[in-house]
């Protein structure tokens, strides 16, 4: 499964989309469900990052022009714990918005 959280941003749209099963999962399933995510600007792809590791904190990210030759560092953090992932957008070291959900199978 998959989750994603979306905000505009100075004129910019940042999505960045997750994977949330759980890592006992990866034993019974020939589908690899290890964390992974993806940061999109405006649509296009600008970083992804996966891991074999469980816990573990994935970390994106891309600069972006907002207004006229103002340039963002967006920057997206993914906490994968036992229990819950953590997902968080930031501009500028600026949280934009955030959420944190229980892991499923």
């Amino acid at each position: 499964m998959h989750e994603a959280i979306q905000i505009d941003y100075q004129g910019a749209q940042l999505t960045l989309t997750f994977s949330t099963l759980a890592a006992a999962a990866n034993a019974h399933s020939k589908f690899s469900r290890q964390p992974s995510a993806e940061l999109r600007i405006n649509g296009l792809l600008r970083d992804s990052a996966g891991s074999s590791q469980d816990p573990i904190t994935l970390s994106l990210s891309s600069t972006v022009q907002t207004d006229y030759e103002w340039h963002e560092y967006i920057e997206a953090i993914i906490e994968y714990q036992p229990e819950t992932i953590t997902a968080r957008l930031l501009a500028s070291s600026i949280e934009l918005t955030s959420l944190t959900l229980p892991r499923t199978i």
